[in-house]
């Protein structure tokens, strides 16, 4: 996992308020800065539009994760999430099944996790 995860912190000169977020967004990965130290962003180059979604933050416990061991997603005794053979989609390897739900429109439980409530 160590070489799939890294924690990269950025200091951005521009603020950022809700109206404009798209801006900010598109000014933050376009920086060259930005793009050297996050590999991924290398391959995109210059971005000229950018979408995000504002996420709820009413969730303060971990009962919300419930859902996953009811699709059997987790390993409801360990809390692991279960392997899968790999597939790929956009280059992206999904050897998991909360990735394969996630992301493969294939995937049994793909639908249920785009419902608004997840």
């Amino acid at each position: 996992m160590d070489k799939d995860c890294f924690v990269r912190k950025f200091r951005f000169n521009q603020s950022f308020h809700l109206i404009g977020a798209e801006d900010f967004l598109k000014a933050l990965v376009n920086s060259p800065v930005v793009q050297a130290r996050l590999p991924f962003l290398q391959h995109v180059g210059t971005s000229s539009g950018l979408s995000y979604k504002q996420i709820s933050c009413e969730v303060l416990n971990l009962s919300y994760f419930d859902f996953l061991e009811e699709l059997d997603i987790i390993n409801g005794a360990t809390g692991m999430i279960r392997g899968a053979p790999d597939e790929w989609v956009d280059e992206m390897q999904l050897g998991n099944k909360l990735r394969l739900a996630m992301l493969w429109e294939d995937d049994d439980n793909y639908c249920d996790l785009q419902e608004d409530k997840y």
